[in-house]
């Protein structure tokens, strides 16, 4: 086959896959077989490889493309906002006073939406393309997850150019429809037209309850409920991983930027429709309160059919042109307002109080309730939180309790029913061991809950191992969720200094391994050795001690016996360390159990000093003086880089990491603020903008000559 045939296969392969997964994911009709899907999918994987033809909208990128290494901030544009929240029908007419109050005289109508119990994103298009996909974040910045959000079947990757047209009639006159006459490389030319769709990325209801099933057969903790399943599924480093979970959206809002948006709510949700997004078709129009009242009752009998969750709605004034006019507080728009239905009760005895351990070694007392139907579930445990909540609950074993759904997710008791009965049991006291290793719990200052600090209690291990080996911390490839909890089980691993001790042959024997990957593993661990102090440091999963805090330590103290012999006084001199995250280095380096896997972990040969100042960047740059502490310089203080296409040695996470050691920052957008974009091989519209804004724009090579430069002079 030629490139020119390829091609042709190409587009027709393209072609089938998106229009399959409209029919499956969006009209419920699918029209070819799950074989007959992957077949072509991977007939095109196969011809992209073969003859370069991947592209950015390819539909293979759904599957996962290359795990990204870390989230950059973007900006909104507009702001996301949040919704103030209203619990009952006054407290809605009292919503719609105001807006009468406001507008006057002036008719207007409402639209009513269900509100869906997921993570707000933002997709912004150019050209029809997807250019960036980000979370809600703290409504003014988010974190970049769009390869996360290229892998959602529900969200298209472009939107065809006809249908813009169609839709938006006035582009006609800015887009050129001449392919002869435009550039050869898109993304080298300004968008004539940007559009965002925001919306909320969700998880069904069956689909949570099978990957909670399959993480339990994993020996994995379940999700608490769909939303934190979704949010932290979107916050994963691998889009392979994300690929895999069930996650869905529907969109809500259109943003047309530098035209009009459509004139109404109502019409923003066809367009959205209309642009390929899935909606929720079951929006209302409403020209009172007292219709809104209606279409509110109505979905709060039917909300427990539906496949999804929804703990509410949302009522938006309609009309487009009255928003500006009714206008936001500092975080709430006034034209629009959510409506949570009230959670469901119901009675029961409570049987019995066990403990969970968590994660991170928090104990949480768990009721065990004699069975009982709550929303549309049969509930048989609810959290009690801590034993601050019990006793000031005064909760007892033998108690008739009240059982609510928060959210209409997490089963909670909210208090006993006859708590002045003469017969009562005894009050609730709080074991001194942990229930799962038998260590002594602890309570640290200012907190309510008590903790197991043991770092080989067994609900504990499989977490801090998974973490030990994630992308940020020791980059142990292979070692994944699944891996581990085979390792624990099978009792190969019980601190992080077990994992230098394997052989391929302890390892050849778990499910799916052979001796291929068993000795893959064992490499990547070996090779984790060379990861740097701070990465290590963030590795141990000490509480409170992000990989911010860990390079700050690292640059400060650079060695892990000085961090040891380190006060609270001298940790607190770190200028991101305040009182609570320095409480928490000295529990954890205190204990005696950390001591002994920190001196195996040296053992074994990880990496516990920073290296001289010009350490690990001179085996990239060659050679260079070495700087003395003092004459260290944070030349790149207050400077702001972008990253954009492929570096030729660096990898994105590299570049971030020198950035950042010189201090520096990174952003995932172009603007007049920009100090420096750093390009490599198939940058695209960052790159114009920065030519078009005259900022300066660096290759590798100049990047690292720069640093160079600096270490030699200081």
């Amino acid at each position: 086959m030629n490139k020119k045939v390829a091609i042709e296969r190409v587009l027709e392969l393209r072609d089938l896959i998106d229009r399959a997964n409209e029919a499956y994911y969006q009209e419920a009709m699918p029209f070819i077989s799950d074989r007959a899907f992957d077949e072509a999918l991977s007939e095109l994987r196969e011809l992209e490889e073969s003859f370069d033809l991947g592209t950015e909208d390819s539909p293979t990128l759904r599957v996962g493309g290359k795990p990204s290494e870390s989230f950059v901030t973007v900006e909104h544009p507009q702001p996301m906002l949040s919704l103030d929240n209203t619990y009952n029908e006054k407290e809605l007419r009292d919503f719609d006073k105001r807006v009468r109050d406001r507008l006057g005289d002036q008719p207007f109508t409402y639209s009513v939406e269900m509100k869906f119990d997921g993570a707000s994103i933002r997709l912004r298009y150019e050209d029809g393309q997807l250019i960036v996909g980000a979370t809600r974040g703290d409504g003014e910045r988010g974190d970049d997850i769009t390869e996360n959000l290229k892998t959602l079947k529900d969200i298209p990757l472009r939107v065809d150019k006809v249908v813009l047209k169609s839709l938006f009639l006035e582009i006609d006159s800015d887009w050129d429809d001449d392919e002869e006459d435009k550039d050869e490389d898109e993304d080298n030319r300004n968008p004539s037209f940007v559009f965002e769709v925001r919306g909320e990325a969700y998880m069904e209801k069956e689909a949570f309850v099978r990957l909670n099933d399959f993480r339990e057969e994993q020996g994995l903790p379940p999700f608490a409920n769909p939303r934190n399943s979704t949010a932290g599924t979107l916050k994963m480093q691998d889009p392979r991983e994300v690929a895999r979970r069930p996650i869905r959206f529907f969109g809500f809002d259109l943003i047309v930027e530098g035209r009009p948006s459509p004139p109404t709510q109502i019409e923003k949700l066809k367009r959205i429709g209309d642009l390929g997004f899935p909606v929720n078709p079951d929006y209302r129009l409403c020209r009172s309160v007292d219709e809104v009242l209606d279409v509110i009752s109505e979905w709060d009998l039917s909300r427990h059919s539906l496949p999804f969750e929804t703990d509410g709605a949302v009522i938006k004034v309609n009309e487009q042109h009255y928003r500006a006019e009714l206008g936001t507080t500092s975080k709430s728009p006034r034209w629009a307002i959510a409506y949570k239905f009230q959670a469901e009760q119901a009675t029961t005895l409570l049987e019995g109080i066990t403990l969970q351990v968590g994660r991170l070694g928090s104990i949480t007392p768990v009721a065990e309730l004699k069975p009982v139907t709550l929303a549309g579930t049969v509930v048989k445990r609810a959290s009690l939180h801590n034993e601050d909540e019990i006793h000031r609950k005064d909760i007892r074993v033998g108690d008739m309790v009240t059982v609510e759904k928060a959210g209409d997710i997490i089963p909670q008791v909210m208090s006993v029913v006859d708590a002045d009965r003469e017969e009562r049991g005894k009050p609730f006291q709080m074991p001194l061991n942990c229930p799962a290793c038998g260590e002594e719990l602890v309570k640290l200052d200012e907190e309510v809950k008590w903790r197991c600090i043991n770092p080989e209690c067994p609900p504990q291990i499989r977490e801090r191992l998974t973490h030990f080996a994630s992308r940020d911390a020791m980059d142990i490839e292979g070692l994944g969720e699944a891996v581990v909890s085979q390792l624990v089980d099978h009792g190969l691993v019980h601190t992080f200094a077990d994992l230098y001790q394997l052989s391929a042959e302890d390892v050849e024997p778990l499910e799916r391994m052979g001796k291929k990957s068993s000795k893959n593993l064992i490499e990547a661990i070996e090779k984790s050795c060379t990861q740097p102090f701070q990465r290590v440091l963030f590795a141990l999963g000490i509480r409170f001690v992000g990989k911010t805090v860990a390079r700050d330590l690292a640059f400060h103290f650079r060695s892990m016996d000085a961090l040891l012999e380190a006060s609270e006084e001298d940790l607190c001199a770190v200028p991101s360390i305040g009182p609570k995250i320095a409480g928490s280095l000295t529990a954890y380096f205190d204990h005696q159990k950390h001591h002994k896997t920190l001196e195996a972990l040296r053992e074994a040969g990880l990496q516990f000093e920073m290296p001289d100042q010009t350490g690990r960047d001179s085996e990239r740059l060659g050679s260079g003086d070495d700087e003395s502490e003092t004459g260290y310089r944070w030349f790149l203080e207050g400077k702001t880089f972008v990253l954009t296409g492929t570096l030729p040695t660096l990898s994105r996470n590299d570049a971030i990491d020198l950035i950042e050691r010189y201090g520096g920052r990174t952003s995932s957008s172009v603007s007049k603020k920009t100090d420096y974009v750093l390009a490599g091989d198939k940058a695209g519209s960052k790159l114009a903008k920065a030519l078009k804004l005259d900022v300066p724009v660096l290759d590798e090579e100049t990047f690292l000559e720069m640093i160079q430069n600096q270490v030699g002079t200081t």
